[in-house]
């Protein structure tokens, strides 16, 4: 037996962690002995451990050479936390698209790991509900909103767990490759895909229709040569009739979308006002904000009228944010790999009042 930290239960809100005991299995074992061994192959230029693409840390689903479990790749990294796993066996793409989804899950439980530890207490905790095809307007509508979907991980998890799903995705290749994990997964009927920009003005973009890339922003004047050029198109996320059903609830948005962060939230200006949602986790990348026409300090005071009253912490460390500065601080080891380099990861977790 071991003693181990765990997510928090006793509060929805914020990452924390705390101690319980639980059974050595000979799988999680073999997954801390692989743990270990990863710590040899660490190079200081990036977040995420080396890693194989075959073997232990993507085990292949049945010998398949389409798919990998995502179970074995969460128990390989987290082996002492039961709790992070869905409960049912989940596969996701294996080789499409260039390993995308092998390369955000590693992404996930290297850099992100705070994520999954205050994601996966909220799914099963908030989420119960029918198919969002057969969704009544009296039925409690408990909504995740997953911004900047990429290979659909997240959209996956939640829709295991039973919830609601918006998938924004404006990337066609990867929009292809959210379809197929919940096709695989029986999950579809659970998932909207959402195949648009997210911008409070009409705005158009040019992407290449075979890629999925995680890295890139895509602004108003994006155009990519391509065999398979594809137009994308923006809405305002006040516009998706489902979320203004009386007992609809944005329980978790997540926005990951490279920069453009607060052109996003300024499309869901009226969902925000309303109080329909309720916790937000945004990615804060500074850098990139002037691409989308904001300097760091016009970007930030916008958000901290934005999340005013809110209660927003540092998503890897738990600190206080309050949008007064770019500096987040320096992640804590257990919860991201970020805690090598002087600077915390850029996502803030925020609670409505």
């Amino acid at each position: 037996f071991l003693v181990t930290p765990l997510s928090a239960s006793s509060s929805d809100d914020k990452p924390g962690e705390r101690a319980s005991i639980v059974p050595m299995s000979i799988a999680s074992l073999n997954a801390l002995i692989l743990l270990l061994l990863s710590r040899l192959l660490v190079t200081s230029a990036g977040c995420t451990r080396a890693r194989h693409h075959h073997g232990a840390w993507f085990p292949s689903v049945n010998g398949s050479k389409s798919w990998f479990s995502l179970n074995a790749a969460i128990l390989a990294s987290v082996p002492f936390e039961p709790q992070l796993l869905p409960p049912t066996e989940l596969s996701m793409p294996l080789k499409a698209a260039g390993r995308q989804a092998q390369k955000m899950v590693a992404w996930m439980l290297d850099c992100e790991l705070f994520m999954l530890r205050a994601f996966m207490p909220l799914f099963a905790s908030k989420c119960s509900a029918p198919p969002i095809t057969h969704a009544h307007h009296n039925h409690s509508t408990p909504f995740f909103i997953d911004s900047g979907a990429n290979e659909g991980t997240w959209s996956v998890l939640a829709a295991a767990m039973g919830c609601h799903v918006l998938a924004v995705e404006p990337q066609p290749g990867c929009r292809g490759l959210v379809s197929q994990a919940l096709s695989r997964n029986l999950l579809s009927d659970r998932v909207l895909i959402v195949p648009h920009l997210l911008a409070a003005e009409p705005m158009n973009a040019t992407l290449d229709g075979r890629l999925c890339q995680g890295d890139r922003e895509i602004t108003e004047n994006t155009t990519r040569r391509s065999a398979l050029p594809v137009q994308v198109s923006s809405i305002r996320l006040d516009s998706l009739q489902q979320l203004w059903r009386p007992s609809a609830e944005v329980f978790l948005w997540h926005i990951d979308v490279e920069g453009a962060e607060i052109l996003v939230l300024r499309s869901a200006k009226a969902l925000l006002r309303s109080g329909r949602i309720r916790r937000v986790m945004v990615e804060l990348l500074f850098p990139n904000w002037p691409t989308f026409g904001f300097s760091v300090e016009a970007g930030l005071t916008e958000l901290r009228t934005v999340f005013a009253g809110w209660a927003c912490v540092v998503g890897c460390n738990g600190l206080e944010y309050r949008f007064s500065s770019s500096e987040l601080g320096a992640c804590t080891s257990a919860n991201s790999r970020f805690s090598r380099s002087k600077t915390a990861g850029a996502d803030v977790f925020c609670t409505a009042p």
